[in-house]
């Protein structure tokens, strides 16, 4: 895995899909044979619906994956799936994201119990992606790296294409849990028109975990995270009439004018480090509680310059969650509290003439500033009729906050918004098959909404970029999902499932209206 780390950060996408390839048939076989070895009370079909449950992934949603891991299903369970999409907007929501996307993904997914107190888990991706008119990004990574990109006027359709595997091992001994995760993640996005990026990025992260039965049936857990990230990425141009401008962003609309125009080569460099605490129930039953920190840091570095650090990023997230479930026989309740803040603090570099190609620094400033927070309550109730129905009913409250600054010239967005949602779920087993509908609606509403962006005329070259970032954080937006599942089981240990889920939303400041359709056909073991 060192190696294929190694030979992706050198730009050899070839050997990395290789070796991807390998690996997703290696978890598809040892996911395989574990799953038909394995001792399960339940059949195949009474799994699926305890993994449809919501009591079952209510509490634990809150918690750190790995300080889950042990508690998470008291089966074993192994999916092979492959997924279709297509989402479409009729005017792009951010012009940096694009206004459709569609492709298709194969997904192998298992967790197993090797021994009573054993668990192990692991899960492969290969995604395949075509990302429709993209503007004023040749970046990857949007959410990671924003907002930091390199840019032209030009942009179009880029083809994606993720790679993706996880695994991780649990165990449990005497009054200790402890445990390991691992997961990488390797991107390719390319152009084959003009301009023509061709992006590569390998994100490393690992994880380990000690915990301990401290009162009763509660366990607490102290998880330690570290994570590496590199991304490459160039922009070529096979037109003779020649390139367009490739600009530096570096937020609300200003770029890093000195060294925009024929700079196309840049390189991402990151690492992370985290640490959780976890409280929670071995049965679901009872108080489950999460605290955690994570802070990250990446530079922009400029290739075509031996590297120079252009800009500098440094990521404080925190997240805490308290969380109750409750239940008897034929039913089940809770509520939860959720909360988070992220805090995001940018530096540009400032460099003196040049000695040679060599560029010295002799400054920096703190320019770019965001703040996101969020808190949120919900509820649920699940409760199963004498048909063999089991229905369940959400709703959740949330408040949440964007704000971002730049500092000179000064300019600023910010906005609040209210987010009530409701989810409604259904689920019905009969002798040879069962299904599943759930339904849910969310409306975010902006309560309070500022702006002010000195210097920023409509003549500017980034006009249209920055007003469209400001009427898509500051407008109202309706979601609404509804998605259905069948199970039809051919052995006691074999199902064949079909999934599909349909997406509508619509920003009214905008006046956009999306959708988004996904159908998913797999086998369950």
């Amino acid at each position: 895995m060192i190696n294929a780390i190694e030979r992706l950060h050198d730009g050899d996408a070839t050997y990395l899909r290789h070796v991807s390839r390998c690996l997703s048939l290696v978890v598809i076989m040892l996911s395989g044979m574990l799953s038909l070895k394995a001792q399960n009370t339940l059949s195949i079909d009474q799994r699926w619906i305890e993994v449809g449950k919501l009591s079952t992934r209510f509490s634990l949603e809150s918690v750190d994956n790995l300080a889950a891991a042990m508690f998470r299903q008291d089966y074993s369970l192994t999916t092979l799936a492959f997924d279709g999409f297509y989402n479409k907007e009729s005017s792009p929501v951010l012009l940096q994201q694009g206004d459709g996307r569609y492709g298709g993904a194969f997904h192998a997914e298992s967790y197993q119990h090797l021994k009573k107190k054993v668990r192990l888990w692991g899960e492969a991706i290969y995604d395949n992606v075509l990302k429709k008119n993209i503007r004023w990004n040749e970046t990857s990574d949007y959410d990671l790296l924003y907002p930091y990109f390199s840019a032209d006027t030009i942009g179009g359709d880029l083809r994606s294409e993720t790679y993706y595997f996880k695994g991780g091992y649990a165990q449990e001994w005497k009054e200790l849990v402890w445990g390991a995760e691992a997961e990488y993640r390797a991107l390719l996005e390319y152009r084959n028109i003009d301009p023509r990026p061709r992006n590569t990025a390998a994100d490393l992260k690992l994880k380990m975990g000690i915990g301990w039965n401290f009162h009763r049936n509660y366990y607490g857990v102290l998880s330690l995270a570290a994570r590496r990230y590199k991304q490459t990425g160039s922009i070529a141009y096979y037109n003779e009439s020649g390139n367009c401008i490739t600009y530096h962003l570096t937020g609300l609309g200003m770029v890093y004018a000195r060294f925009s125009g024929t700079n196309t080569s840049v390189a991402y460099q990151g690492t992370s480090g985290g640490v959780s605490l976890n409280i929670l129930p071995e049965n679901r039953k009872g108080y489950t509680f999460l605290a955690d920190y994570n802070y990250l840091s990446y530079s922009k570095m400029l290739s075509d310059l031996n590297n120079i650090p252009l800009v500098e990023m440094g990521i404080h997230q925190v997240d805490l969650s308290l969380a109750w479930q409750d239940g008897e026989a034929n039913s089940n309740w809770g509520m939860k509290l959720v909360g988070g803040i992220t805090i995001k603090n940018g530096t540009e570099n400032l460099f003196g003439d040049p000695a040679g190609n060599i560029y010295s620094e002799i400054a920096s400033a703190d320019m770019y500033d965001q703040l996101i927070s969020r808190l949120g309550l919900q509820g649920f109730y699940e409760w199963q009729g004498r048909a063999e129905d089991i229905w369940h009913l959400q709703p959740r409250l949330s408040f949440a906050t964007n704000s971002e600054k730049y500092l000179q010239p000064a300019r600023g967005l910010s906005a609040r918004h209210l987010i009530p949602a409701v989810e409604f779920g259904w689920s019905k087993s009969l002798v040879k098959t069962s299904f599943g509908l759930r339904a849910s609606a969310e409306y975010g509403l902006c309560l309070q909404s500022r702006s002010s962006l000195a210097d920023c005329t409509p003549q500017d070259s980034q006009y249209s970029l920055i007003m469209n970032v400001m009427e898509a954080m500051q407008a109202d937006r309706l979601t609404t999902n509804l998605d259905f599942r069948i199970n039809f089981p051919v052995k006691s240990k074999v199902t064949i499932f079909v999934q599909g889920a349909w997406q509508y939303y619509y920003y009214n400041m905008l006046d956009i209206n999306a959708s988004a359709v996904k159908f998913t056909v797999g086998v369950g073991i």
